[in-house]
Order: structure tokens, then C-alpha cells, then sequence
């Protein structure tokens, strides 16, 4: 995979089999996968092709999966084949991991992953059934509904609303509304950071809260 950078051209093509003879591979992962690609990295320009092909004989599945995490980025790809008695066997087969120095930079997610995919066994991404990413819980970003490009930055699962005038608005606008207790009320909640950015300046219909 191509390094990454904000004037780069990225096409990236997935080689997607299906799980059973017939059947085509619900890729509703993969677009998944893609969207965080495309918008955690403020492409200008991106385009991205998925492509599926036919099954093979294989015996054996991979999949992929990414964690996003507050220190660093990890891949694991899992293998699935079936033993001696016809039983699905899945073990972990590659796993790496890459630190990055700040835990809020788009550009370094998106680079922190093709820098997995560079390391991975080529032979087993050429035969992933399904991907899945993960991030830390409660930290949000607004993309634009239209081209998947952000439109403003992170706020972390640990960003403190009450840091600034506008979050103060935004915890009294909510506090007559959300019951006693309810997580929405912490001042690190994702509907907080909602709230404190509509403040700062009006949401616009385009843009969707990505979470």
C-alpha cells in the first residue's frame, strides 16, 4: 500500500471472495472499513474500489481486525479452516502494532493502518472475508454526509465539554432533558460534544456525527 499523504491519490481494492459457493460476501464491513479510511485522512482526492471475486477451494478464511487505540494502532487477522473432522478451527495467525505520539490525528490513524496492511502476510489479505475496526468509546468527529471529509476535528473519549464557554452552554442546554444519571449527562458524553459544537458554530444539514 502507498504512503499516504494529503495531495495523494489512493485507490485501494479489496479482494473479496464469497463465504459459500453462489453466495456473494456481505461487504457492508468493508464499506465500513473504507469510510474510515477515506475520512480519517482528509483526502482531497480518493477514490475507492471494491471488487469481488468468486469463491475458491480454500479451506481457509481470514479476517481482519483494527483497533484504534489511545496509544497506538493494532491489526489481528484471525484464521479459520476446518480440522480433521470437518470442525472450524480459528486461531490468531499475525498481529502488529504501531504507536503514534498523538492519540487525536486523523492523518495518523489512516497512516497507521497501511502501515499494518504493509506488514501483514500478503497471501492472507488476498483472501479476507470481513473486516472490522474498533475505536475508543465516546470519541467523536463530524464528517461531511456528501464526500466522507472531515469538517472538524476529533474530540477524544476523554475531551471535557466544560474546557470552554460554549461547552458550558451546551451542558445547561441539556441538563433539562436528560433523565438523572444518564451517561448522557457526563461531561465527556458524546451528545455533550454535540451540543458544545452546534455551539460554536451552527451544524450544518451536510454534516453527520460520526461516533
Amino acid at each position: 500500500m502507498p504512503n499516504v499523504s494529503k495531495d495523494s491519490k489512493v485507490r485501494i481494492i479489496i479482494m473479496a471472495s464469497s463465504f459459500y459457493p453462489g453466495y456473494s460476501l456481505n461487504i457492508w464491513c468493508v464499506r465500513l472499513f473504507l469510510v474510515v479510511l477515506s475520512t480519517f485522512g482528509k483526502l482531497n482526492d480518493s477514490s475507492v474500489w471494491v471488487r469481488s471475486m468468486s469463491t475458491t477451494s480454500s479451506t481457509k478464511r481470514h479476517f481482519v481486525g483494527f483497533d484504534l487505540g489511545t496509544s497506538g494502532a493494532r491489526i489481528s487477522i484471525v484464521e479459520e479452516s476446518l480440522n480433521d473432522d470437518d470442525n472450524e478451527d480459528c486461531k490468531e495467525v499475525f498481529s502488529s502494532s504501531v504507536d503514534w505520539k498523538e492519540y487525536d490525528d486523523c492523518e495518523a490513524w489512516l497512516d497507521a493502518t497501511y502501515t499494518l496492511l504493509d506488514r501483514a502476510p500478503k497471501e492472507m489479505l488476498g483472501d479476507v472475508k470481513s473486516i472490522c475496526v474498533s475505536g475508543t468509546s465516546a470519541s467523536c468527529l463530524l464528517i461531511d454526509g456528501k464526500n466522507g471529509k472531515m469538517t472538524r476535528n476529533p474530540r477524544m473519549y476523554n475531551y471535557d465539554v466544560t474546557c470552554t464557554d460554549t461547552g458550558m452552554r451546551a451542558m445547561s442546554l441539556l441538563d433539562p432533558y436528560v433523565p438523572s444519571k444518564h451517561t448522557a449527562r457526563a461531561n465527556t458524553s458524546s451528545f455533550a460534544k454535540l451540543l458544545s459544537w452546534h455551539q460554536e458554530s451552527k451544524i450544518q444539514k451536510t454534516e453527520r456525527l460520526t461516533h
